[in-house]
């Protein structure tokens, strides 16, 4: 089985999750530039107030390309459940160097383009990455990570704990998974690494995602298998 990029998602914190399948990572599928080598980069859209986004990275369409004419980069939407992103499940190949990122509204039949957000990337060789644009209208940001993808427990789930809530608390979100406390303060765009948690089997009863900020708590209900 190849390995997926899954996503839960809650109202405050979001948690990106990485399943692990014993087998050893392919994210080289999808491939933006012509080349054998390069950065991968994957676009998360998280602005919970920004209508459907079409990204150009090195001013070409980025997220994904209408083939009937004329040709336009497709509409990445936020959904608050999963946080789309694009690619959906792999990265894309993108040549190393500094890579220029453009996010604007996606045009109407009466409103044109509208950029919300431009900014470099530096991508290198070999290296994984994730954009995320975060804020609420009217202003938006980008928040890059470098993704350290090491070979996986093939009996465990992996997490990474997101905080894209422009209005969080300064003392930010407690957040756990089954019990275990995963970050004590997620703090508005605080990112962790992708972090083991206990995984259960499939079909097996689900495990609660928690993040809470004194007596305020939002909780999803997941199952994180192997």
């Amino acid at each position: 089985m190849k390995k997926q990029l899954n996503r839960f998602g809650l109202v405050l914190v979001t948690a990106a999750l990485l399943t692990a399948c014993g087998e050893k990572y392919d994210f080289r599928t999808a491939s933006f530039d012509p080349v054998a080598s390069g950065g991968r980069v994957k676009i998360y859209h998280a602005a919970p107030g920004a209508p459907g986004v079409v990204v150009y990275l090195n001013d070409k369409p980025f997220s994904g390309v209408n083939t009937t004419p004329p040709a336009a980069p497709v509409a990445l939407t936020y959904a608050p459940a999963s946080i789309n992103s694009f690619p959906n499940i792999d990265y894309a190949v993108v040549t190393p160097g500094t890579a220029k990122v453009r996010i604007a509204t996606a045009a109407t039949s009466t409103v044109p383009e509208a950029t919300v957000f431009t900014g470099d990337v530096p991508v290198q060789d070999n290296m994984y990455y994730s954009v995320f644009l975060v804020g609420i209208a009217p202003t938006y940001e980008a928040v890059l990570t470098t993704d350290k993808l090491q070979a996986p427990d093939a009996t465990k789930a992996y997490v990474r704990v997101a905080n894209f809530v422009p209005n969080s608390p300064a003392g930010g979100y407690e957040f756990s998974i089954g019990g275990k406390v995963l970050a004590t303060a997620a703090r508005f765009k605080d990112v962790s690494e992708f972090l083991p948690v206990d995984a259960v089997a499939f079909g097996s009863a689900s495990q609660a995602i928690v993040a809470r900020n004194g007596s305020f708590t939002s909780t999803l209900n997941g199952a994180l298998a192997p």
